[in-house]
């Protein structure tokens, strides 16, 4: 068993997955990775845009509203996320990018959690 708090044992909101370290019991998991997000008003994705080589995520709001953008060769989609319950689904293969427009909290899951999964674009 491991206990603990999302927003105490976290980095960057991960707090479940491959980057964990082994001393921290369940949490180390190469299946899946959890990322507890709090975003203030305000806040946009630091790194630009991101995409998956392997991985699904699903991102469930909890609080707040949060705009999650999507885009691939010849199209592109916003999605708002405004009602608590709201969720997203996306595959691997697809960029992705997000704002807040408000204080938000969301939960969000990708799997598998594989190392260097994921590669960076600029706008």
């Amino acid at each position: 068993m491991t206990v603990g708090n999302a927003s105490d044992d976290q980095d960057r909101g991960w707090f479940i997955g491959h980057f964990v370290g082994p001393e921290y019991g369940l949490r180390k998991r190469d299946d899946i990775e959890i990322k507890w997000g709090v975003h203030p008003a305000g806040d946009v994705r630091a790194n630009g845009w991101s995409l998956n080589h392997t991985a699904t995520t699903i991102s469930i709001l909890i609080e707040g509203s949060l705009v999650a953008l999507f885009r691939g060769p010849g199209w592109r989609q916003e999605v708002t996320l405004k009602r608590k319950g709201d969720y997203v689904i996306f595959r691997e293969g697809v960029q992705h990018s997000w704002y807040s427009e408000v204080d938000s909290l969301v939960l969000t899951i990708r799997t598998p959690s594989v190392k260097d999964d994921q590669e960076h674009f600029s706008d």
